[in-house]
C-alpha cells in the first residue's frame, strides 16, 4: 500500500520530495523507516488532518511532516 510523504522545512534535508514508502501501517511506522534524527519535533498530518504515531494509514495516504520550530 502505498503512502506518498511530504516533508516541510528542515525535514526536506532527510526526505525526498514525494518519497512513497511501501508497507506501512501507521504513522509511527513510516517515520522509523524515513530515519529521521531523534532530537526532531514533528507535527504529523494525513492528507490534511492531525494524525499521531499510531494512527492507521490506507492506501493513497499523503502524510505530511513538519518540523516543530521554538525560539526565545
Amino acid at each position: 500500500m502505498p503512502v506518498t510523504i511530504r516533508a516541510t522545512g528542515l525535514l526536506k534535508r532527510f526526505v525526498a520530495p514525494d518519497t512513497v514508502l511501501e508497507n506501512t501501517h501507521t504513522v509511527g511506522e513510516a517515520v522509523t523507516q524515513l530515519a529521521l534524527p531523534e532530537d526532531i519535533g514533528l507535527v504529523m498530518l494525513v492528507n490534511g488532518h492531525t494524525a499521531h504515531w499510531h494512527t492507521v494509514l490506507r492506501d493513497g495516504d499523503t502524510l505530511q511532516l513538519i518540523p516543530v520550530i521554538s525560539g526565545g
